[in-house]
């Protein structure tokens, strides 16, 4: 009879099992902790988003005052620095003795992905002959709602406004106006929601680069490229939500043309549309149907509701068709390259005379 005990032996295994696993966890945190100290030290990943946002009363997010911050995202490179009000301004704020236009906008009006001073609204304010100082009230994430709340709030904080300005990007303006803005925010951050991603994108250089390396190989699939799928689809724009999205945009745009006309004030809206847009309009030549099969019909769309307002319109389509929208927008930023933003100033400059004295 075999008397022997099998519980040594399992219980010996099970040691050599944890030993093992212990070991090979060991060696893979001194490996990830030598591979993050090497990144750090040779391929250093700097921040790819803004760390300057703060709580607004009745908006989503708003700039932190007297803020400043560098932003790397591998394809550009640039800073932010914001004034008193939170509004961005040069690094070195200048006097303004000249009448005040306010740019109203989201992050295209911003200038996101360039400096200031490359953004098409830095190149107006710095024109000798500007009739003009321009106040660059742009945020990334608003939409038409959020423009007349910061009108109002710009009408009640600066003095000698005489002009008012709205960027309208038709990548997200009407969505803008539909979706929920209950961005959650810490140490400045939208998005962070102190989760271990959250932490591990803040903290750690090697998971920003592996980040960066899977951007790039596989792209980005976001809310707001997600919502492209609309603008080319004419059927969407007959139910909900894109049908609530062009009543909203239409009262927007209603109440900030009223707001300007109270005050004798004159408005321009300036029309940015999609790298899409651009392609099919270089491509197809300029739509007149909102039924148009592919984004064009959305920049109809728009056209029709501003000219419709009775408002005047400044439409940057036709001139950046003229050119390659790879040359324009960059490519996983998505924002404008400075060739784009030189293109819209010298725009502007031939179609809105009093922009110069």
């Amino acid at each position: 009879m075999n008397s022997s005990n099998p519980r040594p032996v399992k219980s010996r295994r099970c040691r050599r099992i944890l030993f093992k696993v212990a070991l090979l966890s060991i060696v893979g945190l001194v490996c990830f902790l030598i591979l993050e100290v090497g990144v750090r030290v040779f391929a250093p990943q700097p921040a790819s988003w803004l760390s300057i946002y703060r709580q607004h009363a009745k908006l989503p997010m708003a700039f932190q005052r007297d803020a400043h911050a560098a932003v790397d995202t591998g394809e550009t490179q640039w800073e932010v620095w914001t004034d008193r009000l939170g509004h961005r301004c040069s690094r070195s704020p200048v006097v303004r003795t000249k009448p005040m236009a306010v740019w109203l906008g989201d992050s295209f009006a911003f200038g996101h992905g360039v400096d200031l001073e490359t953004s098409w609204i830095g190149q107006l304010d710095a024109l000798e002959t500007g009739a003009f100082a321009h106040l660059n009230c742009g945020v990334p994430g608003y939409g038409p709602t959020h423009y007349e709340i910061v009108l109002d709030e710009a009408l009640g904080e600066v003095e000698n406004v005489s002009a008012v300005f709205v960027a309208t990007y038709l990548g997200n303006d009407f969505h803008d106006t539909v979706w929920p803005k209950d961005n959650v925010m810490r140490g400045g951050v939208v998005g962070d929601d102190g989760s271990w991603r959250s932490w591990m994108a803040r903290n750690l250089h090697c998971y920003r680069m592996f980040a960066r390396v899977m951007h790039s190989v596989m792209g980005r699939v976001t809310k707001q490229q997600s919502a492209l799928v609309d603008l080319r689809t004419p059927a969407a724009w007959k139910v909900s939500p894109m049908k609530d999205a062009i009543r909203n945009y239409t009262d927007a745009m209603a109440r900030i043309a009223r707001t300007c006309d109270e005050r004798s004030m004159p408005l321009v809206v300036v029309v940015i549309p999609t790298a899409a847009m651009v392609a099919a309009t270089r491509e197809h030549g300029v739509a007149t149907s909102e039924e148009a099969e592919d984004e064009r019909g959305t920049l109809v769309r728009a056209l029709n509701i501003l000219a419709g307002l009775g408002l005047r319109v400044v439409d940057a389509t036709p001139v950046l068709a003229e050119h390659d929208p790879a040359d324009l927008y960059y490519r996983f930023d998505g924002h404008f390259t400075p060739q784009g933003h030189e293109l819209v100033r010298d725009l502007l400059v031939r179609s809105v005379p009093e922009l110069q004295k």
